[in-house]
This record gives C-alpha cells, sequence and structure tokens, in this order.
C-alpha cells in the first residue's frame, strides 16, 4: 500500500535529492500540509557559474499548491543559500530587489555610519525614517559616500526631503549642503549622538578624579563607570539613594553629570524660543563649571546649536537608524565577520532594505 509520503512524492513530482518528510493533514481547517527536506550533507551547483557549492543555510518558505479534493493544500521547505565563492545566492536575491524598487518619495531621511571590520572600517547607510528602511549603503564615510545618494535621487526627489538626522560629521555636513536644497534648515543633529559627546565628556572628568582620590587613599569612583551612564529613570529608590551619595563624594563628576542631564531635558521642551533661552543658561553654566572635558563639549555645542535646535521644526532623531545598525551588527556576528565591502553592502539590503527578494514565480502564503 502506497503511504502518504510516497503518494504526495508523485503527485507534486518531487525528484532527488529532495524528498517528502511529513505529510499532516488538518481535518478541522480544511488543509494539507507537506513537508520537504533534503539529505545531509547535500552539495548543489550555482546557478551563475555551475561551480559545485556547499549549502550556506536554508531560509523557511511556503507555497500553495492545488488543492487536493477539498483540502487546501500547503508546500513547505527549508530552501538552501548556496555558498559560492563567485556568486551568492543572497547577491542575485539582492539584485533582483533592487531592480524591482520603485523608491518612494522620502520625507525624513537618516545618514550614518556603521562599522563592519575591527580595524575600522566604515560603510555609509542611509534610512528611510518614516519605513525604517535603508535605501542607500556606500563604501567609507566620506563626503563622497553620502554625495552618491544624493546624486541617485532626481531633483524633485531631493526637494521633497523635509530633513536629515544625523551626526555632527563634518563630511555628511558638506555633501548635504552641496546637494539638499535649503540644507541649513533641514539638517538636524542627532539627539542621540549628542548625548554620546556628553557622555564621553563626563567620563573624562571621572576618569580625572580618581587621581585625586586615590592620591588620598579613597578608590571610591572604581567600578562606577556604568552607573554614570545609566538612564536615572529605571533605578529603584535605593540605588536612587546610592547614587546621589556618590554625587555628594565625587563632586566634580556629580556636576559634569549634571550638566550632561540638563543638557538632554532640552529636548523635552515644545518651542525653539524655549530652547534658546534655556540653552543660553546651560552654556553659561557648563563654561562657569571649571570643567575642562565639559566646556570643550559645550563649546562644540554652541557651534552646531543652529542644526541641533531645527529638532523643535522637524521632530526627528536617528533612533530608527540606530535600531538599524544594531541589526547590522547582530547581522555582522552571525556572519562571524564581513570579508569586504560588497558583501557587507549586500547582506545590509538584504536584511534591512524592504527589498522583494522573491523570485517572480515563487507565491509565498501569506
Amino acid at each position: 500500500m502506497t503511504d502518504s509520503r510516497t503518494l504526495y512524492a508523485t503527485l507534486l513530482g518531487v525528484t532527488e535529492p529532495w524528498r517528502v518528510e511529513q505529510v499532516e493533514m488538518k481535518p478541522e481547517a480544511s488543509e494539507v500540509h507537506v513537508v520537504m527536506a533534503l539529505p545531509s550533507r547535500t552539495r548543489w551547483v550555482c546557478p551563475e557559474c555551475l561551480a559545485s557549492a556547499p549549502i550556506h543555510d536554508h531560509q523557511e518558505r511556503t507555497w500553495r499548491h492545488l488543492d487536493t479534493c477539498q483540502f487546501k493544500t500547503f508546500i513547505h521547505a527549508r530552501v538552501p543559500r548556496l555558498s559560492c565563492p563567485t556568486h551568492g545566492i543572497q547577491q542575485r536575491a539582492v539584485r533582483r530587489g533592487l531592480a524591482r524598487r520603485q523608491l518612494q518619495p522620502l520625507r525624513y531621511v537618516g545618514a550614518d555610519e556603521t562599522s563592519y571590520q575591527k580595524r575600522h572600517e566604515y560603510v555609509t547607510v542611509v534610512s528611510d525614517l518614516e519605513r525604517g528602511q535603508v535605501v542607500h549603503v556606500a563604501d567609507n564615510r566620506g563626503q563622497a559616500a553620502l554625495d552618491s545618494f544624493w546624486t541617485s535621487l532626481p531633483p524633485a526627489q531631493r526637494e521633497a526631503v523635509a530633513a536629515v538626522a544625523m551626526d555632527m560629521w563634518e563630511p555628511y555636513i558638506r555633501s548635504t549642503g552641496a546637494h539638499l536644497p535649503a540644507a541649513e534648515t533641514k539638517i538636524v543633529f542627532d539627539k542621540f549622538h549628542v548625548a554620546q559627546h556628553l557622555g564621553e565628556a563626563v567620563g573624562q572628568v571621572r576618569r580625572q578624579e580618581p587621581r585625586v582620590l586615590m592620591a588620598a587613599g579613597d578608590p571610591l569612583l572604581k567600578g562606577t563607570k556604568y552607573q554614570w551612564l545609566e538612564n536615572p529613570r529605571g533605578r529603584r529608590w535605593s540605588q536612587a539613594c546610592a547614587f546621589n551619595l556618590l554625587r555628594a563624594l565625587a563632586p566634580r563628576v556629580g556636576r559634569a553629570w549634571a550638566l550632561k542631564q540638563a543638557a538632554m531635558a532640552l529636548w523635552n521642551l515644545r518651542y525653539p524660543g524655549a530652547a534658546d533661552r534655556n540653552f543660553a543658561a546651560w552654556y553659561g553654566w557648563a563654561r562657569r563649571s571649571r570643567l575642562e572635558p565639559m566646556r570643550r563639549a559645550a563649546a562644540m555645542l554652541k557651534r552646531h546649536w543652529a542644526n541641533i535646535r531645527t529638532f523643535f521644526r522637524h521632530r526627528i532623531t536617528n533612533a530608527g537608524a540606530e535600531a538599524i545598525n544594531a541589526k547590522i551588527q547582530a547581522v555582522k556576528r552571525r556572519a562571524c565577520g564581513f570579508r569586504n565591502r560588497e558583501r557587507v553592502r549586500t547582506a545590509i539590503y538584504f536584511h534591512c532594505g524592504g527589498l522583494n527578494l522573491y523570485p517572480a514565480a515563487a507565491r509565498i502564503n501569506s
């Protein structure tokens, strides 16, 4: 007697190396699910160069097949992706997705860099902040990298860009100024990068203070690095009391920390005029603080204040781009690093580009 696996292998025309591993009936849903599988250690040939290649990984896929009598029939398979040294299957999918892509009008854009190797190798990543998708990846983080994005957009699309969130990175500023109409009103220096600069200044003060305390035999600040970086809103009452005591015993670091917190509170204001007045007061406090790292940070923020205050007009940050960056770093860890920029570009588009990657003939069950 023919079993269900043999029956469906015959009906579906399954040939080696594929086999029907399981057939599951769901009478209550009027469905039948056929699970396909490959033998372990299967090797394929690259469809581009026909060279034998090992399987790199698999992707779960589902297709709706013709009905079996009154039962809806679904095919499930872990489709292999090959590790061809010349032509990756992932590269083919990305090329297909980019060819199909019709870029939607961009209103809010994020420009950021991400590293992909320990020796400070970077790519520039441009994101659509409203849709949370990568729209452009370019080598390095110089002006030419962002130039390549702006010049890829038709003039009408560039005109439609309302604001660009970025770090205070001069090459990106020059590129945007050269290509985006009215750029001086559209560049928004990102809140989280400002916090990073201020956090580094607090860290410099923290590293200076132990020299004085250690000279007096007091190791108070040893091991407190992350306490100064934590969000105070997340602390329990006992933790808040302990931190307040730490601030009192280490007044220079406590003063630097208070300056940072006061600066970040500016983003809670609603109007540019109020932000201007509060920033002027904060700047005076920082200049009088006698903390050189905070004085330098304050001078930098003053130089860039015109494009920090544009936040109060556009109210965008690079939080979406930072989330994409975190995803890129997770992909990098799973891949154990990337050997070249072409591979990192492909991986970013594949995982973060929102592209239609599937072959035209594939019908995916939703």
